[in-house]
């Protein structure tokens, strides 16, 4: 496969949309893919953590759902952080928590690359602390949760509820060991 040519069709302050020409070799066939971009191409961090035996969990009001959809608390790495650095920053913002201990951070990993460019970091932590929403932003609709393994388990069991896909695996993960 060979890229030919990509052109940005529209920019806002948060995403490009972008128009990729590209031929698969074999075939000689131009195609086109329609795709998003961050205009700074900034990666996101994701924080999976607990507070003893409890998972951190968020519920987010989330616009192109049109409702609501339990995630883990994440966030945009701003420049000339490290994603450990954004994970202690954007975890204490979302949850009032505060992370303890770092266990495990992963390599880039891409969220949606059929839509997308957007990577992550995913982060394994244990929290403490009193869960607050002082430090939310305005524009965010987030409701934090402290779930035992049990109230897990129920909430991947009800088919009305909606689950991001990094936190379903987190989710499982934690309702089958008790742990991240």
């Amino acid at each position: 496969m060979r890229i030919i040519e990509t052109k940005t069709l529209v920019t806002s302050k948060y995403l490009e949309f972008k128009e990729t020409y590209y031929e698969i070799v074999l075939g000689g066939k131009v195609h086109r893919w329609n795709w998003v971009q961050r205009p700074s191409k900034t990666s996101a961090v994701v924080i999976a953590a607990t507070v003893g035996d409890n998972l951190v969990l968020i519920k987010e009001y989330r616009v192109p759902l049109g409702g609501y959809i339990y995630e883990l608390p994440a966030g945009l790495i701003d420049e000339g952080e490290t994603p450990v650095e954004a994970g202690l920053r954007e975890f204490h913002e979302e949850t009032g928590l505060t992370i303890l201990k770092v266990s495990e951070v992963s390599p880039l990993v891409f969220n949606s690359p059929g839509l997308s460019d957007e990577s992550a970091v995913l982060m394994f932590a244990e929290a403490t602390g009193i869960v607050s929403k002082l430090k939310q932003q305005a524009s965010e609709d987030i409701e934090v949760m402290l779930y035992s393994r049990a109230a897990v388990q129920d909430l991947m069991a009800d088919p009305d509820v909606k689950i991001g896909a990094k936190a379903w695996l987190v989710f499982r993960q934690f309702v089958k060991y008790g742990k991240l």
